[in-house]
């Protein structure tokens, strides 16, 4: 489909705008209206006082809060290493009571056996002997 030739001219005419600036260099100043405004005093919101309070307000709580799960974490930590030792030791004790019971138990058994019933003392289980 043919192009209009209205279009074509006006391009061309921006084409040899362009061929002028090409000998210009390009400058790296800012445009004069965003210098003017950022010269200017900034206007602030009517409750940027009261904005930035608050905003200082919740820093703080949730710095103190980070702070306190910190420590409530380490707390939590040291409370876990503990009841981990106190059930280790409550186990080292329970089975050395265990096998100290067991130890006395036979002792006590073969004790029983020499003085009232005249045996030998043995580990071995004892079974009565009945006359025929």
């Amino acid at each position: 489909m043919p192009r209009p030739t209205q279009d074509i001219e006006s391009e061309s005419q921006f084409d040899s705008d362009s061929d002028e600036d090409e000998d210009e260099p390009i400058s790296d100043a800012p445009i004069p209206d965003v210098v003017a405004l950022v010269q200017q005093d900034p206007v602030m919101h009517p409750y940027h006082d009261m904005y930035m309070q608050e905003f200082q307000r919740l820093h703080d709580d949730n710095r103190h809060l980070h702070r306190n799960d910190s420590e409530l974490y380490d707390s939590a930590f040291e409370i876990n290493t503990e009841m981990v030792e106190l059930r280790d030791d409550f186990y080292t004790f329970r089975y050395s009571q265990q096998a100290r019971n067991q130890h006395v138990d036979t002792l006590i058994t073969n004790k029983h056996r020499v003085l009232c019933l005249g045996g030998q003392p043995t580990r071995a289980p004892y079974y009565p002997q009945y006359p025929n």
